[in-house]
């Protein structure tokens, strides 16, 4: 179990009687008044939680069962009951001999104080008649008209507005309709003088005097036409017929075409046989043809045109390929005089011959891109490099060469008809490129590019750097595994206090040792979680105690260090705490660090002072 740690609250009082709310009181605060013995809170019932200052008050309320009062509940000398007793000795401020003769009577106020004389009688009650209801109380009772009363007879005075009257007789000096005199809605006998009706589409009429007899012609002609019940007649013709129902003979049609189509109705059903398949309806078979049928002989009578027929034999009078017939393609193909030539020429060749003896011919003079000879090759004529003579490229021996002179590192020497060339012994060159193995001591260039450089001077496995004037060195404290890609250095400083700079890694960096130092002024880690105490292979509840931070100085005396650890001798975390050699922790932060504003977290034996108003 958690330490109990004792916390002294003293709320914001008053000693004195009286006295108004702060003006810096939020909703909720408590505020106490030691004269009055009363205990109020700012704000307003029913209110949300407000930081801003409140001017209302209100007192506070108890749902403690039995609560026990050992005096007296006395509020504001109004209502008064004695503790001891529990008698009410006060209400509405009337005490003693005032209450003699009373009792109290509910109002829509609330409870107020009645002489006793004043009761009357028993009240009786309105009961409901015909046609009627009766409510509310016996001294405020309500009478009401039922919702559909029925009378013998009604007369009526003024105007009568309302919904449906159902009567057997209605006499009235004017009858009305919203409004309306009924006898200006009906026409008479004078209204109808100079008028007829007359027979429109499918209508035929007849007059006698002011009376019109209207009818349907015989065989009238509609575009469209519902019906609603049933329609019972002859023959009717129409384009489109729409009906829930459609009857013949008192038999719904959908039972009669079901009788139709269906397997046990009066039509046999058509079955497949060999290289055949059935479908559609009783009513309405359909017979089809398999996609692949095998037929054991079949003759053909006319033309037949289709896709692959494969048999094993095949007769017939004339066979024919697109309309020709092939006894015509075969005779063409092989005889000298066909009309067709199967070989074609092609680059540096001719072709001749028939179709059936073709003969293929090289050009007179073929043009040849490469040419590989094996063997020996007789030339005639003159060779030619671009279109100049060979002979007057390469000098004859009965010509002299006059002189050779050096170029860019070379000398030359010897004789004129035997001269020699050579390459000088420390030559410079812009750019020059290897094939094969080049071999020799030192090279000097600003860009070597090669494929593999072997210096008998390095070790295997050692990294190469570059020594005093550039040569290339190894060292046994500065190592390569090439197989698993790692690079191996006893020590390793990057930069100096004359050459600073950045290092950045990518990927993770694995540290063994005793310690890490950084000395630097600002620190920033991205993880938003760093654990401390840690071992990946093994378990560090021996060393959990003390883990934490240590702040060098940080009282602001010389050797005063400020610590942050987790201490306690049991395990648990209920056991255990965070602890600093701090006096005070503050939070909610936002001075500076020389003039700090937060609030104090509470500690043991801490007082919590509201101060007074």
């Amino acid at each position: 179990m958690a330490d109990i740690r004792p916390v002294t609250i003293t709320l914001r009082d008053r000693q004195t009687t009286g006295g108004s709310i702060p003006s810096d009181a939020v909703f909720g605060e408590p505020f106490v008044n030691l004269f009055n013995g009363v205990l109020r809170f700012s704000g307003v019932t029913g209110g949300d939680y407000e930081t801003t200052p409140q001017a209302g008050v209100f007192e506070v309320g108890s749902t403690l069962y039995n609560q026990y009062i050992s005096n007296r509940l006395n509020i504001n000398n109004n209502f008064i009951i004695s503790g001891d007793t529990g008698f009410i000795s006060t209400y509405g401020g009337i005490t003693g001999a005032g209450l003699n003769g009373k009792f109290l009577s509910g109002t829509s106020a609330g409870f107020v104080l009645g002489n006793i004389s004043d009761i009357q009688g028993t009240t009786t009650r309105v009961q409901p008649g015909t046609n009627t209801t009766t409510g509310g109380t016996p001294d405020l009772p309500t009478v009401n008209v039922v919702d559909s009363p029925s009378f013998n007879n009604i007369t009526y005075s003024g105007t009568s507005t309302g919904g449906n009257s159902i009567a057997t007789n209605v006499s009235a000096s004017t009858f009305y309709s919203a409004g309306t005199d009924l006898y200006n809605i009906f026409l008479t006998s004078g209204d109808l003088s100079g008028t007829s009706v007359s027979a429109g589409a499918n209508i035929a009429v007849q007059q006698t005097g002011n009376n019109y007899e209207v009818s349907t012609v015989d065989s009238p002609s509609f575009n469209n036409i519902t019906y609603s019940g049933t329609s019972t007649g002859g023959n009717s013709i129409a384009t489109n017929v729409s009906a829930t129902t459609f009857y013949s003979a008192g038999t719904d049609v959908e039972t009669i075409i079901n009788n139709i189509v269906s397997a046990s109705g009066p039509h046999t059903l058509v079955q497949p046989g060999t290289n055949i398949t059935t479908g559609g309806t009783s009513a309405l078979p359909t017979v089809n043809l398999v996609d692949s049928p095998s037929v054991n002989n079949i003759t053909y009578s006319g033309t037949s045109t289709g896709g692959n027929s494969i048999a094993t034999n095949v007769s017939a009078t004339t066979f024919y390929s697109a309309s020709t017939n092939l006894e015509t393609i075969i005779n063409n193909i092989v005889s000298a005089s066909g009309p067709h030539t199967l070989v074609q020429p092609g680059t540096n060749t001719t072709t001749g011959g028939t179709s059936a003896l073709p003969t293929v011919n090289l050009v007179d003079s073929p043009s040849v891109n490469g040419l590989t000879v094996s063997g020996t090759g007789n030339f005639t004529g003159t060779l030619q490099s671009g279109g100049t003579d060979l002979y007057n490229i390469f000098a004859q021996p009965s010509d002299v060469v006059n002189s050779i002179t050096a170029g860019s590192n070379i000398s030359v020497g010897g004789t004129a008809i035997n001269p020699i060339i050579n390459v000088v012994s420390s030559p410079a060159f812009n750019g020059i490129s290897f094939s094969g193995t080049g071999t020799g001591n030192i090279l000097n260039a600003q860009i070597l590019t090669a494929t593999a450089i072997t210096d008998s001077n390095l070790t295997s496995g050692q990294a190469v750097y570059a020594s005093t004037g550039g040569l290339l060195k190894t060292n046994s404290g500065f190592t390569y595994d090439e197989t698993a890609g790692i690079l191996y250095a006893k020590n390793i400083e990057i930069g100096s206090p004359s050459m600073s700079g950045t290092a950045t890694i990518w990927g993770d960096v694995t540290i063994m040792g005793d310690a890490i130092s950084a000395f630097t002024s600002q620190l920033y880690i991205e993880d938003n979680n760093v654990i401390l105490n840690y071992n990946p292979t093994a378990s560090t509840t021996s060393t959990s105690l003390g883990a934490g931070w240590t702040i060098q100085d940080g009282d602001g005396i010389a050797a005063g260090d400020v610590f942050m650890d987790i201490r306690g001798t049991a395990t648990g975390v209920a056991n255990r705490s965070f602890t600093t050699n701090l006096e005070n922790i503050r939070v909610g932060e936002t001075g500076t660090v020389s003039s700090p504003n937060g609030n104090f977290l509470l500690k043991t034996t801490d007082i919590l002072d509201g101060g007074s108003y």
